[in-house]
């Protein structure tokens, strides 16, 4: 309930026509989110896919259309609250999102497992988890380069959201093969998304991924 409550908050449908700060609005769901991850990931269970829409939804609020088009437009449709000019959206808010993405992808190992003392099973519980979310994350890092493609985004927004895409593509790497990870996000791209994914996975490879081996 609560996540479905934050995803519509975070929607066009949202009830909450107007705030006094939008910005403070962003950075509340934003930190409902976090701390859902942070002190609740274990009751989450298997409903990862319900975080899918509501990351979508925050994600797509610090962007603004890149043209007029109707269909732009309507893309980029934002809750009442926030200005559709998306100027109340800032490069702080993108970082804050940023690490939204890397504790989803990063679980707390302390909050994953049941006995601090037992560092092996710390280490294969945040496995298991993390290939958990691998099932998940890349369909955020899809929506991110259809956003790219059609979007704007304030100065500096969208080298601070790079840490969080970067994790995501460290998690779907995990284990990965022709029928998991980039490649297969890849393959189930159209031209123009998967030139977008390209760079970000180069670019994760060249400076990002390439220290880890």
């Amino acid at each position: 309930m609560t996540i479905a409550t934050v995803t519509t908050l975070a929607s066009p449908s949202s009830p909450m026509k107007s705030v006094k700060q939008a910005s403070l609005m962003f950075e509340g769901l934003c930190t409902i989110t976090q701390s859902l991850l942070q002190f609740h990931r274990s009751s989450l269970g298997g409903r990862f896919h319900l975080l899918v829409p509501l990351m979508q939804r925050l994600l797509a609020c610090l962007f603004s259309p890149s043209s007029r088009d109707a269909g732009t437009i309507n893309r980029f449709k934002h809750p009442a609250w926030l200005d559709q000019s998306n100027a109340s959206l800032t490069l702080k808010h993108a970082q804050k999102f940023s690490r939204l993405l890397e504790n989803l992808c990063n679980p707390p190992q302390l909050n994953m497992a049941g006995n601090r003392g037992k560092a092996p099973e710390l280490v294969d519980e945040t496995r298991k988890a993390r290939m958990h979310v691998a099932q998940h994350a890349p369909h955020i890092l899809h929506y991110y380069c259809t956003l790219i493609l059609n979007g704007k985004l304030g100065e500096g927004m969208r080298d601070a959201l790079t840490p969080g895409m970067w994790a995501i593509i460290d998690v779907a790497e995990i284990g990965a093969d022709d029928t998991r990870g980039v490649k297969a996000l890849s393959s189930s791209m159209g031209n123009a998304d998967r030139a977008v994914l390209r760079g970000i996975w180069e670019d994760w490879r060249r400076f990002g991924g390439a220290w880890k081996g």
